[in-house]
């Protein structure tokens, strides 16, 4: 073989190799987009259940309070936290 038809093949093996990666760099690259579009559909989905629990919660606190005349929610919890913290008002004597 002559020294010019190994040049050429080599120079062609090179071309083709190089294709061929940028390809595969293509590839990955839209893979990678993909599942990066995935990710964030998924985060979306859990954020709207969560939002949804949160309204659910809102209005079953609500709804208790309304049924409890006088004892709504937040006072129960302030004087759980009255107690819990030693205010005084709701310990039991020694």
């Amino acid at each position: 073989m002559n020294p010019e038809s190994v040049a050429l093949a080599r120079d062609i093996v090179f071309i083709v190799v190089s294709i061929l990666g940028v390809a595969c760099a293509i590839v990955i690259t839209t893979l990678i987009v993909l599942a990066y579009l995935r990710v964030v559909r998924i985060l979306n989905d859990i954020g709207r259940v969560v939002h949804t629990a949160r309204k659910a919660a809102d209005a079953v606190g609500s709804a208790v309070s309304a049924a409890i005349p006088g004892v709504g929610i937040g006072a129960r919890l302030v004087r759980g936290l009255m107690a819990c913290c030693g205010s005084g008002q709701d310990k039991p004597s020694a």
